[in-house]
């Protein structure tokens, strides 16, 4: 039995801290082009995985990382390419990805769960979020 309230998608989209993480998240890193949640996986967790579409071109002109060779042939391929974690889709340590990106990202999301700015009746109780995966689109 899960400790936490289900959520229907439509409740997730109407939910004040889910759009306030959407819009910060894309303010913040401009390389990420749209932030949506599996409604498959929506209720697994009490973690709600975000899934990221990015423009990895982006990200190479603003870090110097370059696509990794199987990342750059599936987006050759005109298919997308989604990684777990973005250290696998470019050229670069997991530790400067993380360092340069990620961490930044979870603060992000960590600050504005934790803000009381946004009254808890606003908030998704028991629930939080995290990036699940990085998707690239041709």
């Amino acid at each position: 039995m899960a400790h936490f309230r289900e959520l229907t998608k439509q409740e997730l989209d109407n939910n004040y801290e889910y759009k306030a993480v959407k819009k910060v998240l894309l303010r913040e890193f401009p390389f990420i082009k749209s932030i949506d949640v599996n409604e498959d996986k929506l209720n697994e967790y009490s973690i709600i995985s975000l899934d990221l579409t990015i423009d990895p071109q982006m990200i190479t002109d603003e870090y110097g990382w370059e696509i990794t060779s199987w990342a750059k042939a599936s987006l050759d391929r005109n298919e997308p390419y989604e990684a777990l974690l973005l250290s696998i889709m470019f050229d670069a340590t997991r530790e400067m990805v993380k360092r340069s990106i990620e961490t930044p990202m979870e603060n992000t999301i960590k600050q504005i769960h934790e803000t009381t700015v946004i009254p808890q009746e606003l908030k998704l109780r028991n629930r939080s979020f995290m990036v699940g995966e990085y998707i690239a689109l041709p």
